[in-house]
């Protein structure tokens, strides 16, 4: 049984260039680094659980046995393996829904960045339109018609002397109005042209900041941005979601398992019971178990969770061989049996046919593989 490594967002060049150390350092690296530690350690305890149920209970002697050889590292212990499952499925959980709030986070900080590009895109357009109107206006036209008054006073002064006066006092008036006009054009003028280029500097600068060329560039890059952590977000989530339902399947698993147990412990206790009588409460009782456990199984197969699929599987087929231990002690009958002897003619576990089953679901979940 193995785990897939997670999945990890690929580094497109679209993105702002970071160093390793500033990757290492991020939030979003952290988490996938702890989700990727902890899919590990899931996988360790899945093979840790195998390993328990398919290997004997060790006795006292080798105890003693293993302690004289010295001291080496314990396996896992069955009770321990599916406590761990849990916990592990439990932490995955948590760091999937963290992971989906920091992609929330990101688009909406690229949708921020966006709006600053479009803003400043729309203020220069609009600074361009009012400059263009300008030269439309009537102050500019009422310019140039009175540079031309000024030169054909000035030739009718020469033409006419004895209205010099007349015409100087005219030609005052005209150069007053004239250098206010111009005064007033150039200084609208003068004031949209400071602007637009203090605009631009601005956005050069920011642009320059954020590792971009262009307005343009950067409003595509972003948008992309944008949409790639809103699609991260949804998937983080539908990821948190399937191992929520997963966790709940699992522990009702194991509260079938561990009521089975307790049962079967109580009435091993009870010395008033025959061994026949025993053995078939016995098989009565690993019919219920079974029949509940494989119900779990088919909902884990209709949503393709395998790694439930096989945790409980595992559970299973350990009840189904304790059947088979039974009928050779107590004699018991039923569908546990009947199942085990119909293993053994096909010279395979029935549960292979449980772990091949498919029920695939359309989106990827830590617990598909």
């Amino acid at each position: 049984m193995f785990l897939p490594p997670p999945i990890v967002p690929a580094t497109t060049t679209t993105f702002s260039a970071k160093s390793a150390l500033e990757l290492q350092r991020s939030p979003l690296q952290q988490l996938q680094n702890r989700g990727r530690r902890l899919t590990a350690e899931l996988q360790n305890l899945l093979d840790a659980q195998s390993l328990a149920l398919m290997s004997p209970a060790p006795s006292t002697s080798g105890v003693r046995e293993r302690k004289k050889r010295g001291k080496k590292k314990q396996p896992i212990d069955l009770a321990a393996a599916r406590s761990g499952i849990l916990t592990a499925m439990r932490e995955l959980s948590d760091v999937k829904e963290r992971e989906a709030a920091l992609y929330s986070t990101l688009s909406g900080e690229r949708q921020e960045l966006l709006e600053t590009v479009n803003t400043h895109t729309a203020k220069t357009m609009r600074l361009r339109q009012q400059l263009g109107k300008m030269d439309a206006e009537a102050e500019v036209k009422e310019v140039e018609k009175l540079r031309n008054v000024k030169m054909d006073l000035v030739t009718e002064i020469d033409a006419r002397r004895w209205e010099l006066r007349q015409l100087e006092k005219e030609m005052a008036d005209v150069s007053v109005r004239l250098t206010r006009l111009e005064n007033v054009v150039e200084a609208r003028q003068s004031s949209y042209r400071g602007a637009l280029e203090s605009s631009g500097k601005r956005m050069s600068e920011f642009l320059k900041s954020q590792g971009q060329e262009s307005p343009q560039a950067a409003a595509e890059t972003w948008k992309q941005e944008a949409q790639t952590f809103a699609e991260k977000k949804e998937a983080a989530e539908k990821e948190y979601e399937a191992l929520c339902e997963g966790m709940e399947l699992w522990e009702s698993a194991m509260d079938v398992v561990s009521a089975f147990e307790e049962r079967l412990a109580t009435r091993l206790k009870d010395e008033t019971s025959n061994r026949q009588e025993l053995g078939g409460w016995i098989s009565q009782e690993l019919d219920k178990a079974v029949a509940e456990l494989d119900e779990r199984i088919r909902r884990a197969e209709a949503e393709g969770w395998k790694l439930l699929i096989v945790a409980i599987g595992a559970e299973v087929q350990a009840m189904r061989e304790a059947g088979e231990v039974l009928k050779r002690s107590f004699g018991g009958g039923g569908e546990v049996d009947k199942l085990v002897e119909h293993d053994e003619e096909e010279g395979q576990p029935e549960m292979m046919g449980l772990v091949d089953r498919k029920g695939m679901r359309s989106s990827y979940s830590p617990l598909d593989d």
